[in-house]
């Protein structure tokens, strides 16, 4: 094997492996700048300790003056 692996469903790239680093992908034709060539929606997110209570854990809107947010959380 040659180090590349079958890449489904994204034209124009290959995955490979990189001895001592993991997993990669390059191009193998040329794409215009902006094009979307991956995307890889988030499986889990948190927030950080300056933004806890500060912002919405669900959809990270920050808190207005008003007493709840959109979700029912306490605002500041």
């Amino acid at each position: 094997m040659n180090g590349t692996m079958n890449n489904e469903g994204i034209a124009g790239t290959e995955r490979f492996a990189s001895p001592g680093k993991g997993r990669g992908l390059r191009a193998v034709n040329h794409f215009a700048v902006g094009d979307l060539v991956f995307a890889c929606p988030a499986y889990s997110y948190v927030l950080t300790v300056n933004e806890r209570g500060a912002h919405c854990e669900y959809c990270f809107t920050r808190y207005g003056p008003g007493p709840l947010s959109e979700h029912g959380v306490s605002g500041l």
